[in-house]
């Protein structure tokens, strides 16, 4: 083979390699994204069952849209993650596409919980405060994977988890008519996940699906 051959086989052979290696970068990242979302959306979706098992439709709306926010946010991780040529967010696209909907999540986990102890529901404060940690820690990663470097300022931040209610979007219709698919039938199943919240939340849905 000649010597031009060679150095093209080369090229492509390393091309190959960096596309994989981008490949698995975006893959490992998407996980690391998603496991804050999945919290907050799973931890949501169980609160809004037990609001309604427990007749606390004060709580269902609130609900419903840090679910709706954890939802849309669900499709901003995809685009970010897209193994396309890397983005980085400018303040637009920050605000709407990541401030709006986390904003929405850690404010109403936070008002949730102080109306959750004004109401004496205790049984609710520690899934609300899981929610909120995770809507920070998802707040934390998107900003240091893809924010541009103004965006990292105290004051940038102070404003992106700032929440207040005239703020807050209209009341939205609870979500009826939902089902979730009951597990595979068996004597017993074991759950393996690397991630604790990831075992609690797996754990505590195959017990309310008994």
């Amino acid at each position: 083979m000649s010597s031009e051959g060679s150095a093209s086989v080369s090229a492509s052979g390393n091309d190959h390699g960096k596309d994989r290696a981008k490949g698995e970068s975006s893959a490992n990242l998407k996980h690391e994204l998603r496991t804050p979302l999945n919290h907050i959306i799973g931890y949501c979706e169980m609160l809004i069952e037990q609001a309604q098992d427990d007749g606390l439709e004060v709580f269902i709306a609130d609900l419903d849209r840090i679910h709706s926010a954890g939802e849309r946010l669900l499709g901003v991780i995809d685009d970010l993650c897209d193994p396309a040529p890397s983005q980085k967010l400018d303040e637009g696209m920050m605000h709407h596409e990541v401030r709006t909907p986390l904003n929405q999540v850690i404010g109403y986990a936070e008002m949730l919980q102080e109306q959750a102890k004004e109401l004496g529901q205790d049984s609710f404060v520690p899934d609300l405060q899981k929610v909120h940690t995770a809507g920070r820690r998802l707040l934390d990663l998107i900003l240091e994977h893809f924010a541009s470097t103004q965006l990292h300022s105290g004051s940038a931040e102070g404003e992106m988890i700032t929440f207040t209610r005239h703020q807050a979007p209209g009341r939205e219709p609870s979500k009826e008519g939902e089902t979730v698919a009951p597990p595979p039938k068996a004597a017993s199943l074991l759950v393996v996940d690397d991630n604790e919240l990831n075992r609690d939340m797996l754990t505590r849905r195959l017990e309310r699906l008994g």
